[in-house]
């Protein structure tokens, strides 16, 4: 299975909106975006989502036929003078029948390169669900660190109640 950067053409944007849509509906609570506010965004705001800069990118891993993306995250510089040092990796997402294969460890492992080669920061930032115990272990595994705790970061509309979810913020240092 291939890594590769989406583009921002036809493609990359409807393989983008594929995934990500599936991510949005089959794990809600892993993400800070809704599904309803992301069907309701205007392919050019998507394009831009994904559109390759040199301080921004989406990385994929194509499947087996290598038509469709099974995976992806994204990876944005902050932005301003004060910031500027630091990096945010976002989105990331394996659809459900290839968990297990080592493809999220693989797409991190690709994102943190791509960031060392092509991007001048000291930190990389990432947040996930407090639950996501999977994936914690993993973010620790790479060398990714703890640093605070976010509570209440994420309401999730669950039938007529809400759910509230923490966020663990983690940090990987460059420099």
């Amino acid at each position: 299975m291939e890594l590769l950067v989406l583009d921002d053409n036809d493609l990359g944007l409807a393989r983008f909106k594929k995934l990500r849509g599936e991510a949005l509906a089959k794990a809600p609570e892993a993400f800070g975006a809704s599904l309803d506010d992301f069907l309701n965004e205007s392919d050019q705001f998507l394009r831009g989502q994904i559109k390759k800069e040199s301080n921004r990118f989406v990385l994929a891993i194509l499947d087996e036929n290598g038509s469709d993306i099974c995976a992806m995250g994204g990876f944005f510089r902050r932005k301003g003078k004060k910031l500027e040092h630091k990096g945010v990796i976002w989105g990331v997402y394996v659809t459900p029948t290839k968990r297990g294969k080592g493809l999220a460890a693989k797409l991190m492992q690709g994102l943190i390169s791509k960031v060392k080669t092509d991007v001048d920061v000291e930190a990389i930032q990432l947040t996930v669900s407090e639950g996501n115990e999977p994936a914690i272990r993993l973010y620790e595994r790479l060398g990714f660190k703890a640093y605070g705790r976010e509570e209440r970061a994420l309401r999730i509309s669950k039938e007529e109640n809400f759910v509230y979810l923490d966020e663990v913020m983690m940090e990987l240092r460059l420099k």
